[in-house]
């Protein structure tokens, strides 16, 4: 695994994790200091900002990587504990969908807002919270690196080509797909582990980490096919209400200092 810059990492995990205790010296060793940083609780309750900026994280290479793995350690600690939560599956399921290879960043950054948000609401209210969602990722689509890759990309019609997208993605994402990128993030994992495996006390936290992860696979075959069904209604409630806003979007500009970005706020 190449080098990462850890003040990028820092700041990144930051949004995910509780902070240390401010007397805590932290290890100048960013892996070291990955590894104390997981061991706290996942911050469920992240106020939406942080929600945007941990979206914004998937256009930094690494950095996004090693907090998927963060998301993914959280997902395995709850299911753990316990297995039965159908709800701990399908977030487990929504972490996967970040991994997978053919996942562009701008398309992971606008998916990562919704699933933090249908994450929040639960099972009962998908539709509100994608509703509730879709402020947030025009908010995550109006930040430089996003509109950077609009234009790079020459797309003037945002919501139509996320539509498009967003079914690419949908007809590709199975069970298969999401347990071969389980596996895959183990092999990251494993890696991430073997850098700091050799470190008094936090070698061990990260070895039981590690078992907590395997463990948590070999009861993903069946976890995972038990919540498709949702991951589909989830992603046919995303399409639908960005297809909504296409419709709108092509009614007006609404910042025309940028031609490349049309919508209604």
């Amino acid at each position: 695994m190449p080098e990462v810059n850890p003040t990028q990492m820092r700041n990144a995990l930051a949004w995910t994790t509780n902070e240390q205790p401010t007397e805590e010296e932290v290890s100048s060793n960013p892996w070291e200091w990955f590894w104390q940083a997981v061991q706290g609780d996942f911050n469920d309750n992240r106020s939406t900002g942080q929600i945007v900026v941990d979206a914004a994280i998937s256009m930094i290479p690494l950095v996004d990587q090693v907090c998927d793995v963060r998301d993914l350690i959280a997902n395995c600690k709850k299911l753990r504990q316990d297995p039965s939560d159908t709800w701990a599956w399908v977030a487990l399921a929504l972490t996967l969908i970040g991994l997978i290879p053919f996942l562009g960043s701008l398309v992971k950054g606008v998916l990562k807002v919704f699933f933090a948000f249908v994450r929040r609401a639960g099972g009962d209210a998908i539709a509100t919270a994608v509703d509730g969602a879709l402020t947030w990722v025009i908010t995550l689509l109006r930040r430089q690196a996003f509109q950077k890759y609009l234009r790079d990309h020459k797309i003037d019609q945002v919501f139509v080509w996320l539509a498009k997208e967003l079914k690419v993605v949908r007809s590709k994402v199975n069970p298969a797909e999401l347990l071969k990128a389980f596996d895959s993030a183990i092999g990251t994992l494993r890696q991430l582990v073997g850098k700091v495996e050799d470190i008094p006390v936090v070698g061990k936290r990260a070895n039981h980490a590690l078992e907590q992860v395997l463990w948590v696979r070999s009861k993903a075959n069946e976890g995972i096919a038990r919540v498709s069904l949702t991951i589909d209604a989830i992603f046919d409630k995303i399409i639908l209400r960005i297809e909504g806003e296409a419709a709108l979007s092509r009614q007006a500009i609404v910042n025309l200092n940028n031609i490349h970005y049309r919508g209604a706020l």
